[in-house]
């Protein structure tokens, strides 16, 4: 007897697949093929569920077994799903019933993990007819047993031209993609990618399949060549793709023993060490593991883009009118053609006349995928001699005045840029681990290169007022768009990649044939890349002298022109959140003041009594614009320290002067709350008597109110009072507008401060899940302004809910003075720096340094458990 034909035993079938999961799961370990695997568990479901289905519905003929879904494609994984569909007769008798009920028994009892669904045929073409999903589920259906006359007439019935045509069908997967893409904005390089779901995922091909299936009667990938919607190449690359994917789900539901297609950082270090990566300094396992990963979703996505065009092509011709170029090419609905395209495949001179179209256009445009093919196949073939050519070409292609992103873009995907510049196939697919970051190394490279190039149109102005106006005085913008390019191009080699990206672009500079004028600018960009940032977040860039050294490292307004739009570029291509208001009015203060330190000439810096006497000049304008009389602000002004004038701007000085003179007489504390401000931000002012614990309740009363600190300015006046100003934003990284929250806000501190006893604590939040599991151990360092009597403290940890405020309880707790407050936060990473002295004004002293930092230690790294 065959195993089909042996009695039916429920324990050995179950036995059946629990060998077949250890067997399989044994052979993945050991490297076997995945696509065998998922085959071969495929087979086994298949006997089982037969095996059941025969046995309950013994002695009824006139139902149908059929596999749906996953398991219908024949892609069964560790926990996938098995999908089925019964087709029934109407009515249904009371013994299909009871086989049903028996047959859902079995396979609880056979720990399958069973979705079903029992239609007559009638209501699967209702229902087919009805819903996208319905109709998708059906045409991807396969026969298992049962009465196969019914499993053939719904098949028969499926393919009337009628229900859901190929055209009708394909734009509605079409439709379907785009919004499943906008879930997970557009991209595969997400830090926590959906393996099924999202761009480049399983389920990009899944919808191939579906409409190649519909409209040419063929699911198997394997025969897209054949139908010419792919070339050989482009096949092999996508199974290659997908076996990676295969791959890294089998790996998860194998690890976690349940259904779960997106890889959480909470499994992508497991994975890591199950597929045997390991720690090579400077990538670490994980960073390796997830750059495989990265990689097979681009190619999943980059060539399943080129099928469906070619699958367009022929199931739904565009009627659009094409518009005539040179030498053959042609446009139409935005992508580049030409009518003889497979000469591309062995023609340079077309390929450079193919690039310079795209650079030339005034519009988005890519190569069509009758083109993409072909140009890929050369950048294969072309010899080092071709390719040193066609390097010095791209600083020439750079300079045209069209959409030049059009060519970086199709280099990037014919893969011809990683040949130009080596260094960027290197930095392809490269996550760097932690929350900061939100893209891959190269794909955040074309984000930057991307924001650079649209700097000049009138679309920015809004969102970068400051930028758009800066961009027009640009003389070479290929110069800060290969700027761009190198910035960040030596991540993950080990060492300082902002000097040994100099390193690369010099060494570009020097094979693309720039001038060394133009070489030295480049190198000196990508090498102070991040200087522009760091200043305006991490130093008090209100002090003449920190804008007087920036500038000495600038020198002149050129350098300082494209040095700002490549800072901005690269905030707002790292993070869609990081940036806002704020970080524009940063970087906007340090490029104006840097200009105006340029103007005067470095041998004459801006002294602090200059500056002071500008700010109180403007103020006093203001303030008379509101009735209020110059004498009156100048009394008040008696008593603010001269750093007030250094770190306030004239609008804010004018604000809490207005404030403070209108409240003069009450004994209560003053909280005046400004919002939005100019800088995007909530900006809160509190004037009270100086006493033990007001920064400290301040910040729990914020935290409490779940606002998050931007910056802290604390001044101590001459008779007593503290004059400390807060720019804070939600939850939502944004400023509050609602009045009820502004009012509620202003009467918290001020009910706080009144009290007699400064006693508020912050709120215990948890933490996030990401937060968890990016976690830094506490770094503090130390340095004296004995001049001034302060102590500089800079603080590196994990970020975490509060953080702010439990750091203020501390400084409470050891009897410190806090006198500035700048905080930087990058991802997970939280790099703030304090001015802090002792209560009668001095420098800490080593003693004081080693309580301070053994009392943070105690109160913050309980959190910081498992560090990396």
């Amino acid at each position: 007897m065959t195993e089909t034909e042996a009695p039916f035993s429920s324990s050995k079938l179950r036995e059946q697949l629990m060998r077949n999961v250890f067997e399989t799961e044994t052979h993945f370990a050991l490297g076997g093929p995945v696509a065998e695997l998922i085959e071969e568990r495929t087979r086994t479901v298949d006997r089982v569920v037969i095996a059941a289905f025969e046995h309950t519905f013994t002695g009824i003929h006139d139902v149908a077994l059929v596999a749906t879904g996953g398991f219908g494609r024949r892609e069964l994984l560790p926990q996938s799903d098995i999908d089925v569909l019964l087709i029934v007769p109407e009515p249904m008798r009371p013994e299909v019933n009871r086989a049903l009920e028996a047959l859902l028994s079995q396979f609880w009892n056979l720990g399958l993990q069973a979705s079903h669904i029992v239609r007559s045929h009638r209501a699967c073409l209702e229902e087919a007819e009805r819903d996208l999903t319905s109709a998708t589920a059906l045409f991807e259906a396969r026969y298992l047993t049962g009465d196969r006359d019914a499993f053939e007439r719904l098949i028969v019935a499926l393919e009337h031209p009628d229900l859901w045509p190929a055209p009708r069908f394909m734009q509605a997967k079409l439709d379907e993609q785009r919004e499943r893409h906008a879930r997970f904005n557009d991209t595969a390089f997400n830090l926590e990618p959906n393996i099924k779901e999202g761009p480049g995922g399983l389920r990009d091909l899944h919808a191939l399949q579906w409409v190649i299936k519909r409209a040419f009667g063929t699911e198997a990938i394997e025969s897209w060549a054949d139908l010419r919607l792919c070339t050989q190449e482009e096949l092999q690359a996508l199974l290659k793709a997908r076996d990676v994917l295969w791959q890294v789900r089998f790996g998860l539901h194998r690890l976690l023993k349940r259904r779960e297609e997106r890889l959480l950082f909470d499994h992508q270090r497991e994975l890591a060490a199950q597929f045997g990566f390991q720690d090579a300094n400077p990538k670490l396992a994980v960073e390796r593991f997830m750059q495989g990963f990265y990689r097979a979703s681009a190619a999943v996505q980059r060539l399943s883009r080129r099928v469906w065009e070619r699958v367009q092509a022929r199931v739904l011709p565009s009627q659009a009118d094409q518009r005539e170029l040179e030498h053959g090419f042609f446009v139409r609905e935005g992508r580049l053609d030409h009518v003889e395209p497979q000469s591309l495949a062995a023609n340079l001179d077309r390929l450079i006349q193919c690039l310079r179209l795209l650079a030339q256009a005034n519009e988005k445009l890519r190569p069509a995928a009758a083109l993409a093919g072909p140009m890929s196949s050369l950048c294969q073939q072309l010899s080092a001699e071709q390719i040193a050519s066609l390097r010095t070409s791209l600083p020439n292609l750079l300079r045209e005045p069209g959409e030049v992103m059009n060519v970086v873009e199709a280099l990037a995907d014919i893969g011809l840029l990683g040949r130009l510049v080596p260094a960027f196939d290197q930095v392809s697919g490269r996550m760097q681990y932690d929350m900061f970051h939100a893209y891959t190394v190269d794909q955040h490279t074309l984000f930057v290169m991307h924001n650079l190039a649209r700097f000049n149109r009138e679309s920015t102005q809004k969102t970068y007022p400051l930028a758009y106006e800066v961009r027009k005085r640009i003389r070479k913008p290929e110069l800060l768009l290969l700027a761009g390019l190198f910035h960040d191009i030596a991540k993950g080699k080990g060492g300082d990649h902002s000097e040994l990206g100099e390193v690369e672009a010099r060494q570009f500079g020097a094979q693309a044939g720039l001038s060394q004028t133009d070489t030295d600018l480049i190198s000196w960009l990508v090498r102070e890349h991040l200087t522009m940032s760091v200043t305006a977040q991490k130093q008090d860039i209100g002090d003449p002298q920190v804008v007087h050294r920036f500038a000495s490292v600038v020198r002149d307004w050129e350098r300082l022109d494209y040095l700002y739009l490549l800072t901005v570029a690269d905030i707002s291509g790292t993070n869609p959140k990081l940036w806002n208001g704020w970080k524009e009015r940063l970087l906007g203060d340090l490029y104006q003041t840097t200009r105006y330190a340029l103007r005067r000439g470095l041998e004459h810096p801006v002294h602090e009594s200059e500056r002071i006497r500008d700010v109180q000049r403007m103020a006093l304008e203001l303030l008379a614009q509101s009735g209020i009389q110059a004498n009156a602000a100048e009394a008040l002004w008696a008593e603010y320290p001269a750093e007030s004038f250094l770190r306030f701007s004239p609008t804010q000085i004018a604000w809490q002067t207005a404030a403070v003179l209108k409240h003069a007489g009450r004994a209560e504390p003053l909280t005046a709350v400004r919002s939005p401000t100019e800088h995007g931000t909530t900006e809160v002012f509190v004037y009270s008597a100086d006493r033990d614990g007001v920064f400290a309740t301040i910040t729990a009363v914020l935290d409490r109110l779940q606002l998050s600190v931007l910056e802290a300015r604390i001044v101590s006046s001459k008779l007593g009072h503290v004059l400390d100003t807060f720019q804070v934003l939600d939850a939502e990284h944004k400023p509050l507008i609602d009045p009820e929250r502004i009012e509620d806000l202003g009467a918290r501190l001020s009910d706080e401060l009144g009290k007699p006893e400064l006693s508020l604590t912050p709120a215990r939040r948890a933490w996030t899940r990401q937060q968890k599991h990016f976690q830094l151990a506490l770094k503090l360092d130390f340095s004296d302004d004995e001049a001034a009597g302060r102590t500089e403290m800079g603080l590196v940890c994990s970020d975490r809910p509060g953080l702010l405020a439990q750091i203020a309880q501390v400084f409470r707790a050891v009897g410190l003075a806090v006198h500035d407050a700048r905080i930087a936060t990058f991802g997970e990473r939280v790099e703030d720096i304090f001015l802090l002295s002792t209560l009668d004004g001095k420098p800490l002293s080593l003693e004081q340094r080693d309580a301070l930092s053994r009392t943070l230690a105690h109160e913050l790294n309980p959190f910081a458990r498992n560090r990396r």
